[in-house]
């Protein structure tokens, strides 16, 4: 599943010609690597026997390499467990309720915290240091980006040229880091309103949540006017769907409504997709402004994507598949491109239990973020944490008989069966960042073989025993 959206792959292989030449080596293996699927197979049937080891069976893949991780497992990236705001590696680090997550090309995480006011970042090592902002100081001063501040950042996200927008919610603005750390308003007045225009001229009501497509142009979804706004690199700001009305229509442009939209992303053709979280919705909106319902309690939408909470998160993959956080369901789900929504991570019971897929649980998580294996980070938001849930690796749809032992990370088969087993079917799957291979295997378990003499030793007892 490649993340077409990732702000790192956009900035490395996007359109500035002083990179081209640096990054085309960088674009073509990841398209022709890293963009492929798998494609697995087991020589089948197989047949063991009870307490006799079996030879490790792997899979043969002649497809795309499948990254060495445990699909669905969740873990802790960074942070204590604690509201805080403790700069320091993994979990000695604390945050206050972190809002967001966005990756940047050099695999660097920022999370902004509402409540301390200030962006955090993260790096791949798990370094948590403050980016921007000055802890608990609200307020709108431009400036470097340590003594700048802000009135509740609650998201950001990067341009090709690697700046950072930011979202700051009670500040109505739209605020601009420079890579050298320099902070400018860069859209909206500052005061409460809908007005569209330029820069500083235009007026926001709560903007949330951002997303860039790869032209970067600049998507807000805004909580008190239900819309949908769009910032040209010029500044220049438009309402590309909603009315300023809460609503659940869909249409075009101000026919169509929304209820506190709150996150966004883009996919490689321009169309942005919308947690309409008021009206517990996805919605996708094309480049032309036509809006339509993808999923929730809806008119028109199938019984099978109705139940999907409260919408936070999202992110579109390659091959048309949304990710999303279900905040209120405490829940990650995928919804495939054939329409099916799968639970990757979850219990739906509050808590912080780090596990596997079902097994393991959040404390409202409120958005997620890809790293380029495919990868998946979660700000859990009141658990204080950054969590992982691992999204490449192997499935197995059944368990095994006892003493056999399937790797996720692998797709290997091990160990020795303890009991019979009749021969049985089972279906093994493959995840990367190009999609999922799918493919069966027969496993039969007998009783401990008879070994039947060879003949030459029957005719030798029979010739000494007449």
């Amino acid at each position: 599943m490649i993340i077409v959206n990732s702000t790192a792959f956009n900035y490395a292989c996007g359109k500035t010609t002083r990179r081209a030449v640096l990054f085309a080596l960088f674009c073509l293996v990841f398209n022709s690597v890293l963009g492929q699927a798998p494609n697995i197979s087991y020589p089948t049937p197989q047949v063991y026997t009870v307490n006799t080891p079996i030879t490790t069976l792997p899979p043969t893949n002649t497809g795309g390499a499948v990254p060495s991780y445990a699909y669905g497992s969740v873990g802790v990236f960074a942070g204590n467990g604690t509201a805080g705001s403790t700069d320091a590696t993994g979990t000695a680090a604390s945050f206050n309720a972190p809002q967001s997550i966005t990756i940047d090309a050099a695999g660097n995480f920022y999370v902004p915290e509402y409540y301390n006011k200030v962006i955090r970042k993260i790096t791949p090592g798990g370094v948590v240091t403050t980016y921007a902002g000055v802890l608990l100081r609200a307020g709108n001063t431009d400036g470097p980006a340590l003594s700048a501040t802000f009135n509740g950042p609650t998201s950001v996200a990067f341009d090709s040229g690697g700046n950072m927008f930011v979202a700051d919610y009670f500040g109505e603005t739209i605020r601009k880091i420079t890579p050298a750390g320099i902070v400018s308003t860069f859209a909206g007045s500052g005061v409460l309103g809908y007005t569209d225009g330029v820069g500083t001229a235009a007026v926001f009501n709560q903007p949330y949540g951002l997303a860039i497509d790869k032209n970067d142009n600049i998507y807000v979804a805004e909580v008190g006017n239900h819309t949908i706004r769009k910032i040209t690199l010029a500044g220049v700001v438009t309402t590309l769907a909603g009315n300023g009305f809460a609503g659940q229509a869909d249409g075009t442009g101000s026919s169509a409504q929304f209820s506190g939209p709150q996150y966004l992303t883009t996919d490689a053709a321009g169309n942005v997709y919308v947690s309409d979280s008021g009206n517990n919705a996805i919605r996708k909106i094309t480049p032309g402004g036509v809006v339509t319902t993808i999923a929730g309690v809806l008119p028109g939408v199938p019984p099978a994507l109705s139940n999907i909470g409260i919408p936070g998160g999202i992110r579109i993959t390659a091959a048309g598949n949304i990710y999303f956080a279900s905040l209120n369901k405490n829940q990650i789900y995928e919804i495939t491109s054939t329409g099916s929504l799968v639970l990757i991570a979850g219990s739906g019971a509050v808590g912080s239990a780090n596990s596997f897929g079902a097994s393991a649980t959040f404390n409202r998580p409120q958005d997620i973020e890809f790293d380029a294996t495919g990868n998946l980070y979660v700000a859990d938001q009141y658990n204080y944490l950054i969590r992982t849930v691992n999204t490449t690796g192997y499935t197995i749809d059944k368990a095994l008989p006892t003493g056999l032992n399937f790797d996720a990370r692998t797709g290997t088969f091990v160990g020795t069966p303890t009991v019979t087993s009749p021969s049985t079917d089972y279906t093994v799957t493959a995840y990367n960042l190009g999609g999922v291979s799918t493919t069966g295997v027969n496993i039969a378990v007998n009783a401990t073989a008879v070994v039947t003499p060879p003949l030459q030793w029957l005719l030798i007892l029979l010739t000494q025993h007449p």
